[in-house]
């Protein structure tokens, strides 16, 4: 199967809550991510993750997330959409 990568910068106090089509409805298959700089909080369903640079999280896409940059920089990432 393929994948794809993105870089990816989230305006400090940005949210991708703010933009569903980065999370649409018939999502399959998996989400990893990993933080470059920043601060990032990540919301699956009813759980709460706290990522700072160097850490990375990996997300079924079929669960409702949200991306959320915590602090006053940007958070910068690579981001993993594997199908």
């Amino acid at each position: 199967d393929r994948f794809s990568v993105y870089y990816n910068v989230l305006a400090p106090g940005s949210s991708t809550t703010d933009s569903p089509e980065h999370h649409p409805d018939n999502a399959t298959g998996f989400e990893f991510g990993y933080i470059l700089s920043g601060k990032l909080r990540i919301d699956i369903e009813d759980q709460v993750y706290i990522l700072n640079p160097g850490d990375s999280i990996c997300i079924d896409a079929t669960k409702r997330h949200s991306s959320t940059t915590l602090g006053s920089a940007a958070c910068e990432m690579l981001w993993f959409m594997i199908p």
